[in-house]
């Protein structure tokens, strides 16, 4: 049965690549310089002159991997510039590439991959306004979308804009996007529940609701919060936000690359909520059965060759303290089998934590700072359940977890 479901989604996948995908950039520009790289951006100019919308595309790949011409978004670009929409598809720096494997020892770093990603994004919007007589580009009317851990970027950046945060100055002054797709994205506040201050720009969310590498609900860790379409929506819908949202019944990861088969909806969008500037809110449960439902791939399979680098240069991102801590919530936990991390009371201090762990002869293998905790393995053929126990009775413990956080499903 595996290997039946892994034809069908090689096969999709395959199929993605090879429609028609001939078209070219127009133009090609450097937009950055940063110190590891230099950042391009391709211009796709749509056929004969064109007043609509122009569409900012940011690639998927988890975050290690990608690029702005992979051939599986080729024919939706075509597709788009026939339509009459210029197409801008944008490098970004990879910030989880070569990290190793992603659990929650690494949370510093994933939120750091999401924030440099949309730093990027944001210089690549500065550039296109800057450049936009020249281009031909209508600064009020550009659309960001992006796949996977490009929607991810997204729809960060379009929240960092609602609430008007210090890295929105990189942008020009109160500039907004124009519209927002996202193709299985998901929004990562370290300050609890995604809130807008300000009504956020047209969104259309696209989203499997099997998905077991984005998760279409939500995961939380204390003030930790990794949102997916399904409570975005719902948050729009109860702020009267404008939007639409296409729920692939069933199906996983595969609509991060459904470009094709969600055309018309995306059109009715941009041509509607975006051109036209009305507020059409559609909310469908989709079946779809040309496009695949995999339950095979999942973040464990995505970041199974990502080897860490022998010496960690990526500059990591401070974690925003928690308030009183509470229980986490894990959709679909899949449990580490020696992995703890417990947080401790500031006000005590991490020595009597720190002694325990030296006690119990188990191993520091993250130090949250700042986040006022550790991640920790136990010694072999040590039962967990005891482990637990154990760390909860040291004096200034608030909180012993297993790593559950480990398949972001």
């Amino acid at each position: 049965m595996k290997k039946k479901a892994s034809a069908i989604l090689l096969a999709f996948l395959l199929a993605q690549s090879l429609i028609c995908a001939q078209i070219k950039p127009s133009a090609t520009y450097k937009y950055a310089s940063r110190d590891t790289c230099d950042l391009y951006l391709d211009v796709y100019n749509p056929a004969g002159q064109s007043e609509k919308p122009s569409v900012i595309f940011v690639f998927g790949g988890g975050f290690v991997g990608g690029e702005r011409d992979g051939k599986g978004y080729l024919p939706w670009f075509e597709k788009l510039t026939e339509d009459g929409y210029r197409v801008i598809s944008i490098d970004y720096r990879l910030g989880l590439k070569g990290a190793g494997k992603i659990g929650v020892k690494n949370i510093d770093l994933i939120y750091n991959a999401v924030e440099i990603g949309v730093e990027d994004l944001y210089d690549a919007t500065t550039w296109l306004v800057q450049n936009s007589n020249e281009l031909g580009i209508d600064p009020n009317a550009l659309v960001v979308s992006g796949s996977s851990a490009g929607a991810i970027i997204s729809l960060q950046a379009v929240w960092h804009i609602a609430n008007r945060d210090a890295i929105t100055e990189r942008l020009p002054k109160d500039f907004e996007y124009a519209g927002a797709m996202s193709f299985a994205g998901a929004v990562f506040s370290r300050s609890g529940k995604v809130r807008y201050n300000n009504p956020p720009c047209p969104t259309l969310f696209l989203h499997g609701t099997a998905d077991k590498v984005v998760t279409y609900k939500q995961i939380s860790l204390f003030r930790n919060h990794f949102t997916g379409s399904k409570v975005l929506a719902k948050t729009y819908a109860n702020n009267g936000y404008n939007y639409n949202i296409l729920r692939y019944d069933g199906n996983g990861h595969t609509i991060a690359s459904a470009f094709l088969q969600s055309y018309p909806e995306q059109l009715r969008f941009l041509e509607t909520n975006v051109a036209g500037k009305e507020k059409r809110i559609v909310d469908a449960l989709l079946k779809d059965p040309s496009i695949p439902k995999d339950k095979l791939l999942s973040t464990k399979q995505l970041y199974s060759n990502n080897e860490a680098p022998k010496k960690d240069t990526m500059k990591i991102a401070e974690p925003t303290a928690p308030t009183q801590p509470t229980e986490p919530s894990v959709t679909d936990q899949a449990y580490s089998p020696s992995t703890l991390i417990i947080f401790y009371d500031p006000e005590v201090g991490a020595e009597p934590l720190r002694k325990a762990i030296n006690d119990y002869k188990a191993e520091v293998i993250y130090e949250y700072n700042n986040f006022n905790g550790f991640a920790i393995s136990i010694p072999k053929g040590t039962n967990i359940e005891d482990a637990i126990t154990y760390f909860n009775s040291v004096k200034g413990v608030l909180a012993v977890n297993r790593d559950a956080i480990y398949h972001l499903d």
